[in-house]
């Protein structure tokens, strides 16, 4: 009931949900903006139009630092870029909440092989 009223998410499912929650809410925006929201992602030329899509790393972190305020809201307390977590893994994006929950998302590129 705390995480349907906003608060913090209380399992891993309800942190994974208000991730992709706003995800989805930034996604819906990126077109839409007039400030041309999308082009933070690309490289550009000397004109500002877009080239090719920066490393993944880049994107990341920017969608990270653009949502970072929006989490905070739900009680999430961080959102760490490349994680280390045990048995020497790793991962592209570890959220946590006030309430010791962690979600670790993997980011891929929409062309990429495994997916």
């Amino acid at each position: 009931m705390s995480a349907l009223a906003n608060g913090a998410p209380a399992t891993p499912s309800d942190l994974a949900a208000i991730v992709l929650e706003e995800v989805e809410r930034y996604k819906s925006t990126l077109r839409t903006g007039s400030e041309t929201p999308w082009k933070r992602f690309w490289n550009t030329d000397e004109y500002g139009n877009a080239t090719k899509p920066q490393i993944e790393n880049e994107d990341r972190d920017c969608l990270l630092e653009l949502l970072r305020p929006r989490f905070e809201g739900y009680g999430i307390a961080a959102s760490l870029p490349e994680a280390r977590r045990g048995e020497n893994t790793r991962v592209d994006v570890l959220m946590l909440s006030h309430a010791g929950k962690n979600l670790p998302i993997e980011a891929k590129r929409h062309y990429n092989g495994e997916l």
